[in-house]
Formats: structure tokens, C-alpha cells, sequence
């Protein structure tokens, strides 16, 4: 299983309800430490009274370009193709409302049930991700034992896209130990 960020947070969880299912983890850039700071810094705008009206008539292209600016450590890499087809998917009808309903709930995972994590598991971050600090991934290798660990230089919150060669690289070797 392999999530990134907010899948990531899934993933690990459905490897601790499924030990059963899942044989191998791999968690990019994911959520898991201090998931209501995350959600807070992700959710600023959402946070702020009257933006649920805001946001009921749709994310601005704009907004959803900020966030890309954020996400890339390389702002080069940039597909503005792909950055208005992610603002299309947010805007699609209740995805928005489903969000800021996620964001104001402050319902998370325990992030303690990490340390019963025994699937191998594979962590790639980048170093430079403003989402969640790379600072996480260290308290992932420490509480998952056995587990890899590949920070990539020069790349944020989304190394699969920024770095696809090395991710993918880094996802073959290890699915093939």
C-alpha cells in the first residue's frame, strides 16, 4: 500500500486495522505527528469565519496555484495543465464542503497506535516540504521498526511527481527485497 500525505495517513491506518492485507508499506511526505498543526497550516483560509459561504462558490484558480507554488520545491515543475485540473477536482460538486467538514471536525488517527506498526515499511519525504516537515519522517523511522528511510534534496511535498525517476526507483527496490 502506498499513500502520500493525507493517503499516507490512510494507509497506515488501514495497515494497522489489516495486517492481513497490507504486506508493504510505502508512506510519502505522509501525515501521522501532529495532525491537527498539519491540518490547521493546510486549512488556514478554510479556518477563517464566513470562508465555508467562500468556498461554497468555488476555489479560485489562484488559491489552487498558491498551493502548487507550496507543494513544489522546484516551482519549474509546475504543470499548470495539472494545476487546473486539480482546481476542477476541488470544485467538483461537494468536494469543498467535504473538506472544510474534515478540517473543522479535529477527528484524526491516534498517532501513538504508529508504534504498532510491524509490515515493512518504506518512508520517502522531501526535504523540503512545507506540508509536513521532513522533521516527521525521522519520527516515523523511529517509530516504525525495520523501516527505510529516503529523503530526497531539493524537493517538497510531492516526490512522486517532482522526482518520479528516484521514487519510483526507491518503490521498485524496495517491494523487491
Amino acid at each position: 500500500m502506498v499513500g502520500n500525505s493525507m493517503g499516507g495517513m490512510m494507509a497506515w491506518n488501514a495497515a494497522l486495522q489489516h495486517t492481513d492485507k497490507v504486506k508493504k508499506l510505502v508512506l510519502i511526505g505522509s501525515a501521522g505527528y501532529e495532525l491537527e498543526k498539519i491540518a490547521k497550516g493546510v486549512s488556514k483560509m478554510m479556518n477563517i469565519p464566513f470562508m465555508g459561504l467562500f468556498y461554497a462558490k468555488g476555489m479560485p484558480l489562484a488559491m489552487s496555484e498558491g498551493g502548487a507554488r507550496k507543494v513544489y520545491a522546484d516551482t519549474s515543475k509546475i504543470n499548470h495543465a495539472e494545476v487546473i485540473n486539480n482546481n476542477k477536482l476541488w470544485n467538483r460538486e461537494g468536494n469543498l464542503d467535504a473538506a472544510y467538514r474534515l478540517m473543522q471536525s479535529g477527528q484524526f488517527p491516534d498517532s501513538s497506535r504508529i508504534t504498532n506498526l510491524t509490515v515493512p515499511t518504506l518512508i520517502i519525504w522531501g526535504k523540503n516540504d512545507q506540508i509536513v516537515p521532513v522533521a516527521h519522517s525521522a519520527k516515523f523511522q523511529r517509530d516504525i521498526k525495520g523501516c527505510e528511510l529516503c529523503v530526497f534534496d531539493t524537493c517538497g511535498h510531492v516526490p512522486m511527481i517532482e522526482r518520479p525517476d528516484e521514487t519510483a526507483d526507491a518503490i521498485r527496490k524496495f517491494f523487491a527485497e
